[in-house]
């Protein structure tokens, strides 16, 4: 992908307040790999998946441990 072509994080940042604001109480998954830092998230259930079993959740499929 060329540079041009990847989004900016204020890009990144007006998507995720838009989810926040706009979705309501749906649930909306989104896979992303760096969370934008300046965006209010306590309207938000973020759940981080870590591949961790003590730190954070596992794994996107529910297991026998979490």
């Amino acid at each position: 992908m060329a540079e041009n072509e990847k989004a900016t994080p204020g890009m990144k940042e007006s998507l995720f307040k838009y989810m926040i604001e706009n979705c309501g109480a749906n649930q909306v998954i989104i896979a992303e790999n760096e969370i934008p830092e300046h965006v209010d998230y306590s309207k938000a259930t973020l759940i981080e998946f870590t591949m961790d079993d003590h730190n954070g959740r596992y794994g996107f499929l529910r297991t026998k441990s979490n």
